[in-house]
């Protein structure tokens, strides 16, 4: 059949015919030509069917939620559906039978920070992995030898985990015409520059590839074509409802108009401006193909205003409010009745049968398997499959992780997992100063599953302040979630200082080189227990020092058994969680040990969040230790403006230390911080069970502090028993 288009139609009215029933005329008009042609058809409805099209336009998109709200509560039939970028996610959803109530509700939770700078919380890292977050100011990647920009800043796993989460419906329709409502969604060919529609293939996959944004998300692969956001070329796919059979078009256009000449003042106006010549001049034909248009008032709004999520759907509410007498007269011109809902039956749980894992070549299967942690076959939910693909991604051995269903049986499934790898070396560097170390240098390189399946080598120079050199090995072991082994080995050459009182007496200069061995549930995201063996060589050597101070060059090896927790929501400036260890170390002359020690101690630091801007901070430090041959550098030691303030960092010293904390961090603005701290303890030389008020002394610290993007920035004023004022500056990542 030949689309009848309204627009013709309303052009053949009389000019006196009134605007508000120029359309109703040309329903009425269109209904009476396209009645006898589908009198023969039981199955096609006997009325102009209806499309809706959704522009993209990044936040602004979820302006359409407000217009889906409005058509929704008029009973406004949709009998199909196409979209673009953000409007394609609103008009899948919608198209699978979300109502705009749930879709509002889905996207006013949503962290959107989160899930377009595909940012992993610190919560889901391994435990292996946390200390490294938050270090590191730029990195690149090395493959074949060279530097190599990646194809997108984001590798987009966030949001296609959302996909697949929402799309979980609908994952077994490949045809989207086959849709309770039918869709289509428009993506743009990287390499041909073509408009791409898509109509058949995997959903969130679809919808991924038409928000690819270019540079920000890597492009998506679809059988031979690189694709990437279609609005770089339809941005508002009108002509793509109509070939779906759309006779009646209602456009919702939420795209940024060109800027005027007087406008274009500086290059960066001029460069966006021509980037997007060719998609707003696309998209002014588009409209021409629209009965009806509706063009929400975005003014102050922009494409990352994600936080605004109720402001722009209630834009959207106003702008189809604005249409709504044009609304009302086509309802009554075709005497709808009411719209009855119609979605993809819903199921938290899917029998699957089968696990296929495609895209392994070194990361072993059981690897997989075991942190799925699934129990097949069985019922799977939706809740348990997303929690085992975020603790398998967290592990870092993959770029992009993605599952599909493929129906086996009358009630099972296949569950095809698909992954891809990573394999590119990367370079990471980092700079901070402190008052302590002065300016310090940090080089990282990180190898992923090049030394052997399922491993990590990361790499460590730290230059100028001190000297340290340090490499760690881990892999998983695939015989149960988290568990893997670890090796570890460190030169380092830095200072030791010496106090008495308030006087620094001495400054030693300390050279160790050690390695580590230990196995333990170090893939695990909140809970690590271990055991190791620690092998150590040692030079204790006078820099600034009495004549009493000769070098001390000892061999050291313990065993050790440790359990760690970590909850804590960020590296820097953190507001939420607990940070605590639990170690105990032992070393004798049976070990092949110079030093017989046996020592423990808890390390636990808290944050409870007590309101939006204000969180209460707490830590706790005990530790003691057996026999008297303990190592200089191995005593527990007091001090510094984050752990111990109104003290130099080591000025307390000991083989037993008792220490308490407590502080307040306010929020004052968005990213600065106000810190008090207030602290007591001490170190001894044996635990004393005498609590008594002078055996401990006392500091206060008070820190102003800014988070920027090469790391926190403070400066600490300070004062405590043994220091009358003391400042600290810290600026960059700590590492």
């Amino acid at each position: 059949m030949t689309r009848i288009h309204t627009a013709t139609v309303l052009r053949s009215l009389p000019a006196k015919c009134p605007d508000l029933t120029r359309l109703a005329c040309a329903i009425v008009l269109i209904a009476l030509l396209v009645c006898p042609v589908y009198a023969g058809d039981e199955t096609t409805p006997a009325r102009p069917r209806i499309g809706l099209v959704l522009s993209g336009g990044g936040a602004k998109g979820i302006a359409h939620i407000g217009v889906l709200e409005v058509l929704h509560d008029l009973g406004l039939p949709i009998d199909m559906v196409s979209g673009t970028s953000m409007g394609a996610i609103v008009g899948g959803m919608y198209a699978i039978g979300y109502r705009p109530d749930e879709i509002k509700d889905i996207v006013t939770a949503l962290d959107w920070q989160h899930i377009i700078t595909d940012m992993r919380h610190r919560r889901l890292l391994p435990m292996a992995e946390k200390r490294f977050d938050s270090r590191y100011i730029g990195s690149f990647v090395i493959e074949g030898g060279r530097f190599k920009l990646p194809p997108g800043l984001k590798a987009g796993q966030n949001i296609a985990e959302l996909l697949l989460r929402l799309t979980w419906p609908a994952h077994n329709i490949r045809d989207f015409k086959n849709l309770p409502i039918p869709f289509v969604c428009v993506a743009t060919d990287l390499a041909s520059g073509e408009a791409v529609p898509l109509e058949q293939g995997f959903l969130p996959e679809a919808l991924r590839a038409s928000m690819a944004i270019p540079t920000l998300f890597t492009p998506v692969r679809i059988d031979d074509r690189l694709l990437v956001d279609g609005g770089l070329t339809r941005n508002l796919p009108a002509e793509d409802v109509i070939r779906l059979g759309a006779d009646i078009v209602i456009g919702v256009d939420v795209g940024t108009p060109l800027r005027s000449a007087g406008e274009l003042t500086d290059f960066v106006e001029i460069l966006d401006q021509a980037v997007r010549l060719k998609a707003v001049l696309t998209t002014k034909k588009q409209r021409e193909l629209c009965d009806l248009l509706i063009t929400p008032e975005l003014n102050g709004l922009s494409f990352y205003d994600y936080d605004k999520t109720d402001r722009l759907i209630a834009v959207g509410r106003q702008a189809a409010l604005k249409v709504l007498p044009a609304l009302q007269a086509l309802i009554d011109s075709l005497h709808l009745p009411q719209a009855v809902p119609v979605s993809v039956p819903r199921s938290d749980t899917i029998f699957v049968q089968e696990l296929r894992i495609d895209g392994l070549s070194q990361v072993a299967p059981k690897v997989v398997r075991s942190e799925l942690n699934l129990n097949l076959p069985g019922y799977v939910s939706s809740d348990a499959l997303e929690r085992g693909i975020e603790r398998l991604y967290s592990l870092q051995f993959f770029e992009t992780i993605s599952y599909t269903f493929v129906p086996v049986s009358a009630n099972g499934h296949l569950l095809k997992l698909k992954v891809k790898e990573r394999f590119a070396n990367l370079f990471r560097f980092g700079a901070r100063y402190d008052s302590e170390h002065k300016t310090t240098l940090l080089f990282n390189t990180t190898i992923r599953n090049r030394t052997g399946k399922s491993s990590a080598l990361l790499i460590d120079l730290q230059l100028a302040g001190k000297t340290r050199l340090e490499g760690e090995f881990y892999a998983h072991s695939g015989l149960r979630s988290g568990l893997g082994v670890r090796l570890y080995t460190l030169y380092e050459s830095a200072p030791f200082d010496i106090y008495t009182g308030a006087r620094r007496i001495a400054r030693l200069s300390r050279k160790s080189l050690l390695g580590d061995f230990s196995i333990g549930t170090i893939y695990n995201n909140s809970l690590a227990s271990s055991v190791g063996a620690h092998i150590e060589s040692y030079l204790l050597s006078p820099d600034i020092a009495p004549p009493e101070y000769e070098d001390i060059s000892q061999n050291i090896s313990f065993v050790y058994a440790m359990v760690q927790f970590d909850t804590i929501d960020r590296t820097v400036f953190p507001t939420s969680g607990q940070w605590i260890r639990l170690r105990s170390e032992y070393s004798s002359a049976k070990l092949g040990s110079q030093a017989s020690f046996w020592r423990s101690w808890l390390d636990w630091r808290g944050y409870l969040q007590v309101s939006d801007r204000l969180t209460l901070l707490g830590s706790l430090l005990a530790g003691n230790t057996r026999f008297s041959d303990l190592p200089l550098h191995y005593n527990f030691t007091l001090g510094g403006s984050e752990l111990f303030s109104g003290f130099y960092p080591g000025q307390l010293i000991g083989p037993a230390v008792q220490a308490v904390q407590i502080g307040l961090q306010y929020e004052f603005q968005l990213q600065r911080f106000l810190i008090v701290r207030l602290n007591t303890g001490n170190t001894f030389s044996r635990w004393p069970w005498n609590i008594s008020r002078q055996r401990y002394e006392s500091g206060v610290g008070i820190t102003l502090g800014a988070g920027t993007p090469i790391g926190p920035i403070e400066f600490t004023a300070m004062s405590g028993s043994l220091n009358r004022f003391l400042t600290y500056v810290s600026i960059g990542f700590k590492f």
